[in-house]
C-alpha cells in the first residue's frame, strides 16, 4: 500500500546556503522507498520548495544526494526537510549542515540542535537544558 506525502525542503536564509547543483530526495519507507525525484533548481537561500509523491507505509527516513556539474561543485545548506503524511502528522528532518559532495545523505526524524546548545546540554547538564527548554 502506498500513501501520498507532501514534502517540503527549506534552504538556511545565510549567505551562499543556496546551489544551483540538481538536488535529488528519496523518502525510505518500513517496506520500501519512493523513486529518487529531482527538486526544482536552483535553491536560493531562505528558499522553499514543496513536492507530493508516494511512499510504501510508514516514513523512517530521507535521503538527500547533491549532483554538481562537471567542473563546478557548490556547496548547498539546507536547513530541514518536513513531510506531511495524509492524516496530517509532520515529520521533521533537521539538516543544518553543509553538502559539499555528491554522496547520499541520509537523515532521521529528529529534533536538531545548533552545535552551542548541543555543547551547552553536555557541560551543564539539565540547567542549561532547563534553559533551553524555556527559550522556545
Amino acid at each position: 500500500m502506498t500513501v501520498e506525502y507532501q514534502v517540503t525542503v527549506s534552504t538556511e536564509d545565510v549567505a551562499f546556503a543556496g546551489t544551483i547543483d540538481d538536488v535529488y530526495i528519496t523518502l525510505v519507507g518500513q517496506d520500501g522507498s519512493s523513486e529518487q525525484v529531482k527538486l526544482p533548481s536552483p535553491f536560493r537561500r531562505g528558499d522553499v520548495s514543496r513536492k507530493n509523491w508516494f511512499v510504501f507505509k510508514s516514513l523512517l527516513e530521507i535521503q538527500l544526494e547533491k549532483w554538481g556539474w562537471i567542473i563546478i561543485q557548490d556547496s548547498w545548506l539546507p536547513a530541514k526537510v518536513e513531510v506531511e503524511s495524509p492524516d496530517g502528522k509532520v515529520y521533521s528532518f533537521p539538516i543544518y549542515h553543509w553538502l559539499t559532495d555528491s554522496k547520499k545523505h541520509f537523515f532521521r526524524e529528529g529534533t536538531g540542535l545548533y552545535l552551542s546548545h548541543r555543547k551547552c546540554l553536555l557541560a551543564d547538564g539539565w540547567t542549561c537544558q532547563s534553559d533551553f527548554e524555556l527559550r522556545k
